[in-house]
């Protein structure tokens, strides 16, 4: 009888500690990284307002710790500090310490450019010529950027953030720049210097195909598959009452694999 009533406790202890986490408050990092993400929009950037949707179907509420760059908000979540952080690619360099979710959004990673420079290009070898070439840090670039890090003549130079590396190259500082194309776009309009119409976008992206763009838990957070499984199965159900096709996984490659 004992037994069975402390039992019977345990039940309700467990039914009271899952009602609590769906109902908690889920602490995710973001970079301002207009459109996907902002302050100054009203639903927070697009991706930011679809997370919050999916979040919403789990009954859980969402606060957002924003950050200046990507940099202090992987080390928050991978020291696991904060529950996720949003907007991120999949790529061999995070799988050991992250956990990913399906995608929220893509990006298209494209060369802009300042209108004085004869430029074009088709293939990589195309940017073996002496460019300095502004990329951004912590920022995935796939396996061109290797190749390209590797050619004798264009140079490559970090910089901490998007907006930086559009004021170099307003101000000739760098002769290209990669980025996603619609962040590099909302950067742009929102310089207000006429100067900005100066820069301009290559029709041929860097990357030749769309990258998803996802959430991520830390490993040390011990219950981060269950975590990802739950939001993954709500982002499901919103993917479809949205019809966001374009999202769908099987649209993009898999995540890679640990190595051991």
């Amino acid at each position: 009888m004992y037994a069975s009533f402390r039992y019977l406790l345990l039940i309700v202890f467990a039914s009271l500690m899952a009602m609590s986490s769906a109902q908690g408050t889920v602490k995710i990092a973001v970079t301002d990284w207009p459109p996907y993400y902002s302050k100054n929009a009203a639903n927070g950037g697009q991706q930011l307002a679809l997370i919050i949707s999916v979040f919403e179907k789990l009954n859980q509420q969402v606060e957002v710790v924003w950050y200046r760059t990507g940099v202090g908000a992987l080390v928050k979540v991978k020291a696991n500090l904060l529950d996720v952080a949003a907007g991120w690619e999949c790529n061999q360099s995070r799988v050991n310490d992250f956990i990913f979710s399906d995608p929220i959004g893509y990006e298209e990673t494209a060369i802009f450019y300042h209108k004085d420079l004869k430029f074009n290009w088709s293939n990589i070898e195309d940017l073996d010529r002496e460019f300095t070439i502004g990329i951004t840090a912590r920022y995935a670039y796939g396996s061109d950027l290797k190749r390209l890090l590797d050619m004798d003549r264009p140079n490559v130079e970090v910089s901490g953030t998007d907006r930086h590396n559009i004021n170099l190259l307003l101000n000739r500082e760098i002769d290209l720049f990669l980025v996603d194309k619609r962040v590099g776009l909302s950067i742009i309009n929102q310089i207000k210097e006429p100067e900005a119409k100066n820069i301009k976008v290559h029709p041929i992206p860097f990357r030749k195909r769309r990258i998803a763009l996802r959430l991520l838990v830390s490993k040390k957070n011990n219950n981060a598959q269950v975590f990802m499984n739950e939001f993954n199965a709500a982002l499901s159900e919103v993917r479809a009452q949205k019809q966001l096709s374009e999202l769908a996984p099987n649209q993009f490659p898999l995540c890679p694999k640990r190595k051991l």
